[in-house]
């Protein structure tokens, strides 16, 4: 069995090796002979409190150390509190709904993100975690939390979305001082691989709208070649419809319980330009609303909106019959994204368009979809170039 030097002089202060029970160290021997861990340690407070951690490596323990005294001499680094993940989780979730608590960006959580938060940390983080205290949850204990719903056959995007408020909770703890570190830093999730990105080119978009009955045309055509979402769909009036000016202004969204509310982010409020292609449907709609030209542009009524169950089971039906693929009001925004791209709109207007927070959003999702255009763009520079009279040009420069 190999043997090492003694590591003990190597081994620095609030740090210390912890051999295995078979090392020759536990004999009293001076040589080890085990691969052994490193426990750093750093004292809290003046309460004789300390918090100490376990680490594989000694360069581990080290770096982890020098955070924590780093941590320390900013005054941030406490004590573990006696508060429970569960009191901190409630407490978010009424800050959310108060309005105290804001999203990264500042603003306020949309009602259907404080349900989804509440829902998620209820059914699958709070009956396993809720009682341990909040600066005592590790990564191991997420990862574990993790596989185990992985292991109950729960989807990618539902483990995703049930570690998505702890990542807020303790985001949002770190700053306030309240934990020295974020255990879901280095938890590893599942990859979602989510169905098919959108609904087609323009030309399948046309088939689809067509099969569907006409009192669901304009809600798939404003999905297609508006990029609306589900719920400025749902909340569109007429008043924000201006043929004139060939716009539509989209300036709110619709929940479920809570009715008419702000789009999705300041950005999400935005003029989307009326195609030529939606005329005719924004035509065939107003003659079928007799509230128009006041009231919602898709209601059931002129105050209560479509329910979407009904749109998505109607179209599903005839697009079966009809031989084709079944798809949502969020694909066809992800086509209506495609077709900007293709016709040479830059980053910037694609971001201003589909109401995007940030530029990078916009790359981020469609990043793959750019290059494609950027070879397109190149190709049409080309055939430009190509089809000029360069060589009787450059002859009439000459003779000058």
């Amino acid at each position: 069995m190999a043997t090492e030097q003694p590591r003990r002089a190597k081994v620095p202060a609030g740090i210390r090796e912890r051999h295995q029970r078979s090392c020759a160290t536990r004999q009293g021997k001076s040589r080890c002979t085990c691969v052994p861990s490193f426990e750093a340690l750093v004292a809290l407070g003046k309460a004789g409190q300390r918090k100490r951690r376990t680490f594989a490596t000694l360069s581990q323990a080290k770096d982890w150390r020098i955070e924590q005294l780093a941590a320390k001499t900013r005054q941030r680094l406490r004590a573990p509190a006696s508060v429970t993940l569960r009191d901190t989780a409630e407490r978010y979730v009424a800050g959310m709904r108060a309005g105290t608590i804001a999203t990264r960006s500042g603003e306020h959580y949309k009602p259907s993100v404080i349900r989804s938060y509440e829902q998620a940390l209820a059914r699958h983080v709070l009956p396993d975690l809720g009682g341990r205290r909040l600066g005592d949850v590790t990564s191991g204990d997420l990862q574990r939390l993790v596989e185990r719903l992985r292991g109950a056959g729960l989807s990618a995007s539902t483990i995703a979305n049930a570690i998505n408020p702890l990542q807020a909770i303790y985001r949002r703890a770190i700053v306030l001082g309240d934990v020295p570190y974020n255990p879901t830093r280095d938890v590893v999730l599942p990859v979602i691989r989510g169905r098919r990105g959108h609904g087609g080119d323009a030309g399948d978009a046309l088939q689809l709208i067509a099969a569907v009955p006409e009192r669901d045309r304009c809600a798939w055509g404003l999905a297609f070649f508006a990029g609306l979402r589900l719920g400025e769909l749902r909340a569109l009036r007429w008043e924000d419809v201006d043929s004139a000016g060939s716009i539509i202004r989209v300036c709110r969204s619709w929940d479920d319980r809570e009715g008419e509310i702000t789009t999705k982010s300041a950005a999400g409020e935005r003029d989307v330009p009326i195609l030529a292609v939606l005329r005719p449907m924004f035509d065939a709609q107003r003659a079928r609303c007799p509230w128009a030209p006041r009231g919602l542009v898709l209601g059931d009524s002129a105050e209560v909106p479509f329910h979407y169950n009904g749109l998505y089971r109607r179209s599903s039906k005839v697009w079966a019959d009809a031989g084709l693929s079944r798809i949502t009001p969020h694909q066809a925004r992800h086509s209506f994204a495609s077709l900007l791209i293709a016709s040479g709109a830059n980053v910037k207007v694609v971001t201003e368009i589909l109401g995007h927070s940030s530029v990078r959003q916009s790359f981020d999702r469609y990043g793959h979809l750019f290059a494609d255009a950027h070879a397109t763009t190149a190709a049409r520079l080309d055939a430009l170039i190509a089809s000029a009279d360069t060589a009787a040009r450059v002859a009439q420069v000459n003779s000058t």
